[in-house]
Order: C-alpha cells, then sequence, then structure tokens
C-alpha cells in the first residue's frame, strides 16, 4: 500500500541541530513535500526555513532538545494502509446456519497453500474473506462481499467471540474476514551496533535511509546495518535482531518495525478488535497527508 504520514510538531524543540542535511523555502505543505522527496523524515522550521533532517523520525526523537525558541520540529511518521484476518471458528457457525456462502468456489492444494491463494484472492480480486475446515485441508471458499457482510451481522446479533479449541479433534471450520487497519512504519536505531554480522543478503553502497527502508519494506528483509555509508541487510525477523545485537563501533543498526496502531493485543473477542479498528481508522484517516497529487494538505 502506498505511505501516508501522521506529521507531528513539535514546538520549541529540535534534533540533531546544525547538522542540516539541505534546506527548503516556501509553503508549509511544499516543505513537506521536499522533506519526503528527499528521503528525510524530519525537519525543523526556523524563520520560515525548513533545515531537513538524515535521521529516522524514531532516532531524532531520542534526541530532542529543548530551548529552541521560534523553532518548530516537523517528524514524519509512516502510516500505511493494510489487510489483516479476523478469524471465527464452526462452532459459531453452526448456530448461524450454512446458507451464507454464496458466489464461492473450491480450490485444491494443502492447507498452507489454499490459505495463501485465498488471501491473495481477497487482496487482488475484491472478496472479503474465506472458509476453511480442519478436516478438509485441501478445500475453502471465498466469500463474496455480500455473503461477508451477512455472516459479520449475524456474528454481531450472536455476540460471539472467537475462541479456539485447544487441539482438532472435533472439525473446526473457520471463517477468515479480511479487515483494513492502520500500520505505523519504522525503524528502529541501535548507535554503534550490529547482528549476525557477515550475514550479508544484500550490500547496497551509499545507500539512503529512506533507500534502504524500502528495500526492507519491498524484499522482506528485517533490517539493515548502516557502516561508513554502505547499507548491509539482514534476512532475520525484528526479534531475532534485537536478541543478537553485538557491539561495532561507528555503525547503527536499524530494525524494521511495523505496529497496529489500533489497540487490538489484548482483546480476545474478534467482534471488539473489528470495533477498535473501525476506531482508529475514523479518528486518523482524516488527518494522514499523502505525498502525491491532489492529496489533501496538512
Amino acid at each position: 500500500p502506498a505511505p501516508r504520514y501522521l506529521w507531528v510538531s513539535l514546538h520549541g524543540r529540535d534534533a540533531d541541530p546544525g547538522q542540516d542535511a539541505t534546506v527548503a523555502f516556501g509553503r508549509l505543505p511544499e516543505m513537506k513535500r521536499q522533506c519526503l522527496e528527499g528521503g528525510f523524515e524530519g525537519f525543523a522550521l526556523h524563520k520560515d526555513v525548513a533545515y531537513m533532517r538524515r535521521a529516522p523520525a524514531d532516532e531524532l526523537k531520542s534526541r530532542l532538545q529543548d530551548g529552541f525558541n521560534d523553532t518548530v520540529l516537523f517528524l514524519a511518521e509512516e502510516i500505511r494502509l493494510c489487510a489483516v484476518w479476523n478469524i471465527f471458528t464452526e462452532e459459531l457457525m453452526e448456530k448461524m446456519g450454512t446458507d451464507d456462502v454464496d458466489d464461492t468456489f473450491e480450490l485444491p492444494g494443502n492447507s498452507q497453500s489454499v490459505q495463501e491463494a485465498c488471501q491473495r484472492a481477497c487482496l487482488r480480486r475484491g472478496y472479503h474473506g474465506y472458509e476453511t475446515h480442519s478436516d478438509r485441508p485441501g478445500w475453502a471458499r471465498l466469500l463474496s462481499q455480500p455473503a461477508a457482510m451477512r455472516m459479520r451481522r449475524r456474528l454481531s446479533l450472536a455476540h460471539v467471540a472467537n475462541n479456539f479449541p485447544e487441539d482438532d479433534v472435533v472439525p473446526v471450520r473457520r471463517l477468515h474476514f479480511v479487515e483494513n487497519t492502520l500500520v505505523r512504519v519504522r525503524l528502529e536505531a541501535f548507535a554503534g551496533c550490529d547482528a549476525f554480522p557477515g550475514c550479508n543478503a544484500l550490500v547496497v553502497k551509499g545507500a539512503s535511509i529512506a533507500e534502504c527502508k524500502r528495500l526492507c519494506l519491498e524484499e522482506g528483509f528485517g533490517g539493515f546495518v548502516m557502516y561508513s555509508g554502505d547499507a548491509y541487510f539482514r534476512t532475520a525477523a525484528a526479534d531475532s535482531l534485537r536478541r543478537r545485537l553485538v557491539p561495532l563501533p561507528g555503525s547503527t543498526f536499524y530494525i524494521l518495525a511495523c505496529e497496529e496502531i489500533a489497540a487490538t493485543e489484548g482483546l480476545d473477542d474478534g467482534l471488539a478488535k473489528s470495533a477498535a479498528r473501525r476506531e482508529i481508522l475514523g479518528q486518523l484517516m482524516p488527518k494522514l497527508w499523502q505525498n502525491c497529487s491532489g492529496s489533501i494538505e496538512r
């Protein structure tokens, strides 16, 4: 998904003062556009001049300084509209009946390949969910929008939760609904560190932070180390990289962190998760800034 940005303004504060990558002039929306197009995530605005900062937004937050009168530090938090899956089990399906799966078809293959195919179909072809059976690993049905909406309404009326059984002794049928959610994409910075030294999946000479972040998202890298202006990428996941950090003077290790903004972590009820996601979408979507023609200037 295309990135959107939530701009945070910090009055009377700066980070990395004097370390200006470049400067920009004009109206505030134009300064924001130049910041993003230049691959930066923040700038200090002082007397109608924007002083771009090289470090990612999270790194700048860790080095905030007070006492800069007539200065506003603008930081861009990258937000993406992504898809997640909300899953409900057969017990509640039995109560609801089985007449809500019109406009669907079967897919051959094993359980994992079927789930991957169903998820791709939902994202690329506009389906709103799919159904699977634990005792039929090569079977699935894609759910059209009308079918998914009817099932959701019945779930809401039944006030059911998505509790999973401990095992699959009893055949389990699951409904997987695709839902939109906002995800914050950021880089965690660890100065003087590396992880899995020498295990280079890719090396990019003279890379910018913005280019490295894009490569992590597109190629599935968990992070990278910047050393002497060059980037060395790692394939391990974020948690594994955090555990394997080791000292490397003169370097900075960056870990890609993607976090759902809606507070769903402690919720067991699938309907409550859906409500939390809708609430955050309603609150934040009007505030998000897109760096493209026709975008809302904020």
